[in-house]
């Protein structure tokens, strides 16, 4: 099994590590993203180059909203509008399936989300 580990942010701040499923039949890899974000609809953003959120495609309507991932969509100017709900982050290859992120993509991630001037500061799960 390949590492393909993701990382799930909470609109709480929480932010913790997910292990992907590897591809197989069926959507594994789809039901896991809607499990993990709690959704039965995701859309994803690409972040940057390394970097790509899923979030609840219909979210604006039922969902607290996510001041750190808003946050950080922002920053990037990927987003236009707030986000709402937990959301993940991992990566895709070029042809579109869904990666784990490198240990160097993940702690660079992870800096930039602790960076956040919100309070309260995102929490890293052990």
């Amino acid at each position: 099994m390949m590492d393909r580990k993701a990382l799930v942010l909470t609109h709480t701040g929480q932010l913790s590590q997910l292990q992907l499923p590897d591809q197989g039949p069926g959507d594994v890899v789809g039901r896991a993203i809607r499990e993990a974000i709690e959704c039965a609809y995701f859309e994803v953003v690409r972040l940057t180059d390394a970097w790509d959120m899923w979030l609840d495609e219909e979210g604006l309507f039922s969902k607290p909203l996510n001041l750190y991932a808003t946050a950080l969509g922002y920053q990037y100017g990927r987003i236009y509008h707030p986000l709402r709900g937990a959301v993940l982050f991992a990566t895709a290859d070029a042809h579109g399936d869904t990666l784990g992120l490198t240990p160097d993509q993940a702690a660079a991630l992870r800096a930039q989300l602790t960076g956040l001037e919100i309070f309260p500061p995102v929490s890293v799960a052990s």
